[in-house]
């Protein structure tokens, strides 16, 4: 038991002082604003991140990394598409410099530090919901909202989240409890 707390003491340290130099250089002009990083809640390759990824990567000059484990980072390079070890430097240096992150849960899986201040958050979600999610839920148990209560002070709140056509657009500010402006109807990418 105190083994695991001190591990999880000094991983907290260790990203927050992360957080603190990625922060600190985001003030410099080292910014790309074609720069995206992209991620799902496991870092496995799938949901609407996985289409964005490959379209962006055949049809536009932004550079994308897949950020995932280990095992799917692997996989990706064998198949010669860009990506790279949440955990590793080159993360790190990419997080200093990214733009964009496209997530489909929660920024954690993808950038487990704070991002840069002129950094984009764009929450692709990962599926029209059939249930009650987020804040809508009573039981408040849901993934999200615990993410939510914990990462939003340190991480910020994504800037916008993709839903599938205007009927959700207030389903999900209801249920995210964003703005009506943060929802951006347009379709999702692996429709």
């Amino acid at each position: 038991m105190i083994k695991r707390i001190i591990k999880a003491y000094f991983k907290l340290l260790i990203v927050n002082f992360i957080s603190f130099f990625i922060n600190v250089f985001s003030y410099l002009p080292i910014l790309n604003k074609k720069l995206a990083l992209f991620g799902t809640t496991d870092g496995s390759f799938r949901e609407n991140c996985k289409y964005l990824y490959l379209y962006l990567l055949k049809h536009s000059d932004y550079k994308v990394y897949w950020v995932g484990n280990k095992k799917i980072v692997k996989d990706l390079k064998s198949k010669s598409l860009p990506a790279v070890y949440i955990w590793s430097i080159k993360a790190i240096f990419l997080h200093m410099r990214t733009k964009f992150y496209f997530i489909s849960h929660t920024l954690k899986t993808v950038c487990p530090y704070k991002p840069g201040k002129n950094a984009i958050v764009i929450n692709q979600w990962h599926g029209t919901p059939i249930k009650k999610i987020g804040f809508d839920r009573k039981d408040k148990k849901d993934l999200i909202v615990n993410d939510q209560k914990r990462y939003i002070p340190l991480w910020g709140e994504p800037n916008y989240y993709i839903v599938g056509s205007e009927n959700l657009t207030d389903l999900f500010r209801n249920a995210m409890g964003v703005s009506r402006e943060q929802i951006i109807a347009c379709g999702n990418p692996k429709n």
